[in-house]
């Protein structure tokens, strides 16, 4: 593995380890990032972005279980998370 993709995973996982426990903090002590809101918006889609919108879920499925596969054949799970990580990105 590089220097870059390892320091990609160190600070992924810090990341996530820190999320988890309730928020990240800047060194000043306050929350780096606003509460966030969420909200389903409701639109219609064409026929063509139905299509398309079809097509990525079904890549990024199948790749998602590929990388499982793939994790599980290799026996960890690193890999899994950075391809999770990048195909939830195309969703």
């Amino acid at each position: 593995m590089t220097g870059g993709a390892e320091a990609f995973e160190a600070l992924l996982e810090w990341w996530s380890t820190m999320a988890s426990e309730g928020g990240t903090y800047t060194f000043a002590g306050t929350k780096l990032f606003p509460e966030r809101k969420s909200y389903t918006a409701e639109y219609e889609l064409s026929d063509a972005e139905k299509v398309l919108y079809e097509r990525v879920t079904e890549y990024v499925r199948e790749e998602m279980n590929r990388a499982d596969r793939n994790a599980n054949q290799q026996g960890g799970g690193k890999k899994r998370v950075n391809v999770g990580f990048a195909l939830m990105t195309l969703q």
